[in-house]
C-alpha cells in the first residue's frame, strides 16, 4: 500500500514539474508581448513629448519605478534582471541592445530604434510561440513519462 501510494506520489510530482515547465514557455511569450506593448506605448509618448527616458518610461513597465537620478541603462538593467529566469538570453541581450543604444540620437532616430527593437522583440515572440507549439506537450508528457518509469523501477 505504502509503494503504490509513493508511486502515485511521484508520477503526480513529475507531472506537475512538466507542466511547470510547459508553463514557463507560456510565461516567456506573456512577458515578451508585454514588452512590445510596453515599448509600443512609450515609442507613442516620445514621439508626442520631449520627457526624459525615466518620466517615459515611469510607469509603463512591470512595476519598475524608473528615476531621473539613476543612469538609464542601469535602471533597464535591473529591470531585466528580474526576467532573467523566464527569458532565454537571447530575449535578454536584444532588451538590453535596445536600452544601450536609446538617447544617443535626435528624435527621428529614436523612433526608428524603437520599430528597429520592436521587429526584433517580435521576432522573439513568434520564437516563444514556435517553442509552445514544439516543446509544450513533450514537457509534459516527459514529466508523466519520467514519474510511471521512476514507479516502474521502484517496484
Amino acid at each position: 500500500m505504502f509503494k503504490a501510494a509513493m508511486c502515485i506520489l511521484i508520477v503526480i510530482c513529475s507531472a506537475i514539474i512538466g507542466c511547470s515547465y510547459s508553463n514557463r514557455l507560456y510565461k516567456r511569450r506573456d512577458i515578451l508581448k508585454s514588452f512590445v506593448t510596453q515599448l509600443s506605448r512609450c515609442s507613442t509618448y516620445m514621439r508626442y513629448s520631449s520627457s526624459e527616458l525615466s518620466a517615459l518610461f515611469r510607469d509603463n513597465f512591470m512595476n519598475y519605478k524608473f528615476v531621473d537620478s539613476k543612469p538609464f541603462n542601469i535602471q533597464w538593467d535591473d529591470m531585466l534582471s528580474e526576467y532573467q529566469s523566464l527569458l532565454t538570453d537571447g530575449d535578454i541581450q536584444v532588451l538590453r541592445d535596445f536600452a544601450k543604444n536609446l538617447g544617443a540620437t535626435d528624435a527621428i532616430g529614436q523612433q526608428e530604434n524603437f520599430e528597429l527593437y520592436l521587429q526584433m522583440i517580435n521576432r522573439c515572440v513568434e520564437s516563444a510561440e514556435e517553442d509552445i507549439v514544439k516543446k509544450s506537450k513533450l514537457y509534459k508528457s516527459l514529466g508523466i513519462s519520467f514519474g510511471i518509469t521512476l514507479s516502474i523501477v521502484l517496484i
